[in-house]
């Protein structure tokens, strides 16, 4: 079954280099849903929006490494700041639990969560990043 698939694939896309472009972040985005499923159903909602605000982060990393973007002092200030209060409530959220009735598994698999979390802000960073890149690139008719 799976090579079939395959070779179903390779046989629409061949030819076909715009779509083979837009293939990764597209698979990408579809990692990093999963990936927030993951997260969602086992932090807490407050625990769950400020983690999730790393995904600034690695686009501010990605686009510096992959689009050559300059980012100023305030910029790098402004995200030190920003992976600081991740890191706090992060710390928070295991050394006092989640208090608003969030699942209990959450705090047994912190590990796979962050995992997860993390996993999601670089999938979501790198995709939006190559995306923008794949749409300013100048491609022959």
């Amino acid at each position: 079954v799976f090579q079939r698939t395959l070779k179903h694939f390779h046989r629409q896309f061949s030819g076909r280099g715009e779509a083979m472009k837009l293939l990764l972040p597209a698979l990408l985005y579809l990692v990093q849903n999963n990936l927030l499923f993951v997260a969602l159903s086992n932090l807490s909602v407050p625990v769950y929006q400020v983690t999730n605000q790393g995904k600034l982060l690695t686009t501010a990393l990605c686009s510096r490494l992959l689009l050559d973007k300059a980012i100023s002092s305030w910029q790098y200030g402004s995200l030190l700041l920003l992976a600081i209060g991740v890191a706090v409530v992060q710390l928070a959220a295991r050394i006092y639990g989640n208090s608003d009735g969030a699942s209990s598994f959450a705090t047994q698999n912190q590990l796979l969560v962050l995992f997860a979390v993390t996993a999601s802000c670089f999938t979501s960073g790198f995709a939006g990043v190559y995306f923008e890149k794949v749409l300013k690139q100048k491609s022959p008719s």
